[in-house]
This record gives C-alpha cells, sequence and structure tokens, in this order.
C-alpha cells in the first residue's frame, strides 16, 4: 500500500497492477518482460526516474557502470564468437514473457535467428489461444500450444540448432540432438533459488548459460 509505483513484467500483472491502482491510486508501468541487458534496463530505470521524478543524473551515474561492467565482458566473448560457432539456429519454448525477454536479448547481442517460438500462455477465458500480431515479426515461425505432443512435433520438424525451453522437452532435444537450454518451468534436477536472467547481471548469466550450452553439445 505505500509503494509509490508498481511495475509489471507480464500480462498475468496488470489485473493485479489495476487492482492496486483502485484501491491504493498507485500507478504502474507496463512491460511485455523482464529487462535483460543494458539498453533495457536503462529504459526501465529511466521510465521509473520520470515517473517518480528522480534526477536523471543518479540514473545515467548507475547506468554508465553497468555499461562498462556489460561491454567487459561482452567484449571478451567477442573475441572468440565465431571460432567457437556461437550462431545458431534457435527455437524457444515457454510463456510469451519469458520468450520476449531471452529471445529479444539474444537476437541483438548473440545474433541468434530465432527459427521457431512456441507460446504457452495466450489462452482467453473460454480457454482458447489467441494469436497476437505483435509477436508476428520476433520468429519466422510462431506457435501458440501447451501441448507437449504438439510441441514435440514442431520442435521435430524443424532445423534449430538449440532449443532454450523447458525439461518437459529434454527427450525430443535428444532426439533431434540438438542442446537444450532449460529457461522455462518446469525445471527438473535444478535447485533455483534467485536466478534470473533480468538486468546487466542477468544478461551475462544467459551468456554463460547459452554459451555453455552449445559448447557441452560440440
Amino acid at each position: 500500500p505505500a509503494a509509490e509505483l508498481n511495475l509489471v513484467f507480464s500480462k498475468w500483472g496488470v489485473p493485479i497492477g489495476e487492482k492496486l491502482k483502485e484501491k491504493y491510486g498507485t500507478d504502474y508501468l507496463f512491460y511485455s518482460c523482464l529487462p535483460t541487458g543494458p539498453e533495457e534496463t536503462e529504459t526501465v530505470l529511466q521510465d521509473i526516474a520520470s515517473v517518480l521524478k528522480i534526477s536523471s543524473e543518479k540514473t545515467e551515474h548507475v547506468m554508465e557502470r553497468e555499461k562498462e561492467h556489460f561491454a567487459y565482458y561482452y567484449g571478451g566473448l567477442w573475441q572468440s564468437f565465431y571460432e567457437n560457432n556461437y550462431l545458431k539456429y534457435v527455437g524457444l519454448v515457454g510463456n510469451e514473457s519469458t520468450v520476449l525477454q531471452v529471445g529479444r536479448f539474444l537476437k541483438k547481442y548473440l545474433g541468434a535467428q530465432i527459427r521457431l517460438a512456441v507460446i504457452t500462455d495466450h489462452l482467453d477465458e473460454s480457454g482458447s489461444y489467441q494469436k497476437k500480431e505483435d509477436l508476428a515479426q520476433f520468429s519466422e515461425e510462431i506457435y501458440y500450444t501447451g501441448d507437449v505432443q504438439e510441441i514435440r512435433e514442431i520442435v521435430e520438424g524443424s532445423d534449430i540448432e538449440i532449443l532454450l525451453a523447458s525439461s518437459l522437452e529434454q527427450e525430443v532435444a535428444r532426439k533431434n540432438h540438438i542442446p537444450l537450454l532449460e529457461i522455462s518451468f518446469p525445471v527438473y534436477r535444478q535447485t533455483i533459488l534467485s536466478k534470473s536472467y533480468a538486468g546487466v547481471e542477468g544478461a551475462l548469466r544467459l551468456i554463460e548459460d547459452y554459451t555453455s550450452a552449445i559448447a557441452a553439445a560440440e
């Protein structure tokens, strides 16, 4: 109740944001997914600073430090990028916010070509999947389904070289002889407490996990 501003990073949070605004008069900012990488993180910070009337100098100081931190490690990766063949055809499976968060970053910073994206959470009140035109340019092929067997068939019929999905896709990844990076739930055989791909540190963690998954399959 004492918050000055709420942040919503998924369509599922919009009704909550609206309810809090109605009950407590607290405005909220909506984003389709969590920010990953320096540019998206800076945008969120600038938006917050603008709404809360925070000095831009403070956010600029923070982001300059974060950008330098990211550039140091990102620059080191590019020295071996082509040598290790990190440029891949990618398939993504998960809810909209996760797919957008991870896919946008991989496209922009690691040159990933998103060959297919399976969105698992576009259900309306009747239980039907609703397509969104604003996702049309995100991937060469967009699918809307939560059916495990259907997802397996989609992956099997593709030419992707790495799959970012959940543990439910382990079998199809093995069958297609491609690495699997588990980015969406459910995730088996891992303990996840505070791991996140959000922000600048999250972006570096994503790079580590993505390139490690590729290297392990070579």
